[in-house]
Formats: C-alpha cells, sequence, structure tokens
C-alpha cells in the first residue's frame, strides 16, 4: 500500500447559516447530500452511511445524489451553491482545494463551513490478477524501463488519486507521467477498467476495491 498521501473526506454544507426561523422547526422536509464522485466508490459508500444515520437522528429522509463529471466540479457545484437553507449537504473531497488552481471552478473551500471530518485513506495501487507484477518494486522496475508504456486511473485529472500516482512515480526517481492517467469518475468505473484490461493500474484507497480484491 502507498503511504504518500492521506484523502480526507470533509461534510460541508452549503452555507453556514440555516433559514430556519427556529431550530425545533428543522428539518421539517427531506435533506439532500451530495456526492461529486459516482456510485459504488469509497465517497459514495461513506456519504450513504453518513446518510443512513442522519435519516435515524432527524426523522427526516436523506437523499444521496451522485452529481458527477467535471473532475469533480459538478457535485461541489451543486452542493456549495444550493439555497442557504440546511436542506443541502455536500461531501466534499479534497479536490475542493485542488479545482481552482485548474482553472476549473472559482469555488474553494472557503465557500463552505465544514460540519466535521469524516473518512481519512491512504492511497493503494492495484494490478489485475494476470499482471506480470508480484510487487511493487517490480512494477516500479517495469515503468523505469517502459516509460509512459502502462496507464492507471482512480479518479478525474489532478485529482486525489492522480496526485498520489505522481508522487509515487517522483519518489521513485521517475517523471511524474511516466504513466499515463486515465480520467474516470471515481474508482468503481476505475476497477471496471481495470478488470476489462483496459488499463493497468488503479489507485484509489483500499476499502474502495475491497469487493473486487475479494471476488478474484
Amino acid at each position: 500500500m502507498l503511504r504518500w498521501q492521506a484523502i480526507a473526506v470533509l461534510l460541508v454544507t452549503a452555507i453556514a447559516t440555516c433559514g430556519c426561523t427556529r431550530s425545533h422547526e428543522f428539518p421539517n422536509r427531506p435533506i439532500t447530500l451530495v456526492c461529486p464522485w459516482s456510485p459504488g466508490g469509497g465517497t459514495d459508500s461513506v456519504s450513504r452511511q453518513v446518510a443512513k444515520h442522519l435519516e435515524t437522528d432527524l426523522g427526516v429522509p436523506v437523499n444521496v445524489i451522485n452529481a458527477t463529471g467535471g473532475k469533480g466540479v459538478t457535485g461541489h457545484n451543486r452542493g456549495l451553491r444550493a439555497r442557504p437553507d440546511g436542506y443541502t449537504l455536500l461531501m466534499a473531497t479534497l479536490e475542493l482545494n485542488m479545482m481552482h488552481w485548474n482553472g476549473l471552478t472559482d469555488l474553494t473551500y472557503r465557500d463552505a463551513k465544514l460540519l466535521m471530518s469524516l473518512n481519512e485513506d491512504y492511497a493503494a495501487l492495484f494490478v489485475h490478477k494476470d499482471a506480470p507484477w508480484q510487487t511493487l518494486q517490480e512494477l516500479e522496475d517495469y515503468i523505469q524501463k517502459n516509460p509512459e508504456q502502462l496507464s492507471a486511473s482512480g479518479t478525474a485529472a489532478g485529482g486525489a488519486w492522480h496526485l498520489a500516482i505522481a508522487g509515487w512515480m517522483l519518489s521513485a526517481g521517475q517523471e511524474a507521467d511516466d504513466v499515463k492517467w486515465i480520467p474516470s469518475q471515481g474508482a468503481a468505473p476505475s476497477l471496471q477498467l481495470l478488470l476489462s484490461k483496459s488499463i493497468d493500474i488503479v489507485c484509489c484507497a483500499l476499502p474502495e476495491a475491497e469487493v473486487s480484491y475479494r471476488s478474484g
């Protein structure tokens, strides 16, 4: 497992203040929890666990909406630009700290109020069970001899797992792009690409790949 970068998942609300007149009146209708990444991935799984517990505590439905696309911008945009009435929550990921640097949006973490930090995962690498590499060192040696020949995915371009791959390459004395990055909407679609041998490597959190790993 790569321990190069820890990924923190934050739950934030669209705006700090709630439009309710008195606290005992809130909530009185369903709440939307926006997940910026695809169903079946780690952020989606955490979102659905949070929604389940919120429903129990608050007594109203909490609906998870997967608003994917735009390298994470679509979902973060939907959550942070929602009406500031307390009925829209966003499961933000660290991409919120980087999207504006890439010119993708003017949104930053300053546009949100942190409710709590929920999840932290280390980056892990996965290859197909038929791949010729048995150890990380064997994989690194292959990349050193064959730069830009292997492809990887796990999230959007410039996302957390893309940075983890780039950091791994740099720490191994390689160029950051010696493994070609194939953008995706999260771990779940990336693992499908790996299983079909359309890519060579998936970088994601270990729990995201657990089902695929245990099923062989």
